[in-house]
């Protein structure tokens, strides 16, 4: 006689069913945790805190031959944009992320060759096509390993600690850039570059493709095809407009303090070392903020409501450091401005990724990517000229009224913010 207990079938319905359902949570666990570590070392910038004073004293260049570098590197990343996120989409996201890294390091490297305006606009060329072959890339990485798992609820958590990893790799890496560029000198910050992008290298070949990309690999399209696809969508689809529109301004005004702050710091009298250290006080408020603007939407009640104040803070805090060299008050400044800008493209890709299918997705994003870069491209050798030929206050100010007049007429409504 055959007793069964409903122990037994509590038993067989744990071997059969939970273990499997565990043991897959447990591989996506695991799976997050690489590609976090892996966006720590790819953002382990050592320059990060140097670089305006590497290129005026290393490298001798005024702010608008500066500004002219980095609009190259636009125009740049406006050309490579599309084709590299076809790549990414064609060859799959881990080789394009990979040799995305290599031309960094190459980049990197041609930096400290040799101090030539010509030669650093070779450098910018090979960095700019490694960022491009990375940009979209990556985010449609991680977004493809979320559906792998059956986890897309949880993208808009899992992109701000994807973001958070990477500023924690600046966080950390800025003041040890400082502290070498201050004892060794300017160029071995970005000549050290080279490991930890190597590192992230390695670690990419221990992260699985998603499934949906594996699956999506036996029934490829053209490469044209793609690139072509990709770009109508994106231009067909209006919350993609309005969305990358708000993505474009910000980031912009985000790539700018970047660049700036280091300009503020210096003109108030600040020592090299301590650049490194308002990096320091920026990017935990980074993370502070990726992790937390589901709980700021709670608060407001709106999606759109968050968007707005926060674009709203950033616009009048640049006006407030175009009036002020009071150091308290400019580090204020800086961390506000760069914390809600920077870190609001994780959070518009997060709700462009609810309208893009995974087929195109990388080329979609990229698509974005690139009006950001044709942005930077006109817009910072204005901002250069006006630094030079008339002040930083000014330029600060021009900046911050431009924001404020774009948040107000913003087109973005509560059903584009899909989570």
């Amino acid at each position: 006689i055959l007793r069964i207990t409903r122990k037994d079938v509590w038993s067989f319905r744990l071997k059969q069913v939970d273990f499997p359902i565990i043991k897959n949570e447990q591989r996506y666990q695991k799976t997050l945790t690489k590609i976090y570590v892996y966006k720590f070392f790819a953002w382990f910038h050592l320059f990060s805190a140097i670089l305006i004073t590497f290129f005026t004293d290393w490298a001798g260049l005024t702010i608008f031959q500066l500004m002219v570098l980095e609009a190259w590197f636009g125009f740049c990343m406006l050309l490579l944009e599309i084709p590299t996120g076809a790549i990414a989409d064609f060859l799959g996201r881990k080789p394009s992320l990979q040799s995305g890294l290599i031309m960094q390091a190459l980049g990197f490297a041609i930096y400290v060759s040799f101090p030539n305006f010509f030669v650093y606009m070779l450098g910018e060329t090979f960095i700019a096509f490694g960022f491009a072959l990375i940009s979209g890339a990556e985010e449609a990485f991680v977004y493809d390993t979320l559906k792998s798992f059956n986890k897309e609820v949880e993208s808009k958590k899992v992109f701000g600690k994807f973001e958070s990893a990477g500023l924690a790799g600046i966080m950390l890496a800025s003041p040890l850039g400082s502290l070498i560029g201050d004892r060794l000198g300017l160029h071995y910050p970005m000549l050290l570059m080279f490991l930890p992008l190597t590192i992230a290298f390695v670690l990419l070949f221990f992260i699985p493709e998603p499934v949906v990309t594996q699956n999506r690999k036996a029934k490829k399209s053209s490469y044209l095809k793609i690139i072509k696809k990709g770009i109508t969508i994106f231009y067909q689809h209006r919350p993609l407009k309005i969305l990358a529109l708000d993505l474009v301004v910000l980031t912009t005004m985000g790539f700018l303090i970047i660049w700036l702050y280091q300009l503020m710091l210096k003109a108030a009298g600040v020592p090299l070392f301590f650049f490194g250290m308002v990096n320091i006080l920026l990017v935990p408020f980074e993370i502070l903020l990726l992790n937390n603007y589901s709980r700021l939407e709670i608060i407001l009640k709106s999606k759109k409501k968050l968007l707005f104040w926060c674009g709203l803070i950033v616009g009048v805090m640049f006006i407030v450091g175009g009036l002020t060299d009071y150091v308290p008050l400019l580090i204020l400044v800086i961390v506000l401005v760069g914390g809600f800008s920077l870190t609001r493209r994780p959070l518009i890709v997060n709700y462009m990724n609810k309208f893009i299918d995974s087929e195109e997705r990388a080329t979609v994003l990229s698509s974005a990517s690139m009006l950001v870069s044709l942005s930077k491209m006109l817009f910072f050798p204005i901002v250069g000229l006006i630094i030079e030929r008339i002040s930083l206050s000014v330029a600060l100010i021009i900046l911050g009224i431009i924001t404020i007049l774009f948040i107000f007429f913003s087109k973005i409504e509560e059903e584009h913010l899909l989570d």
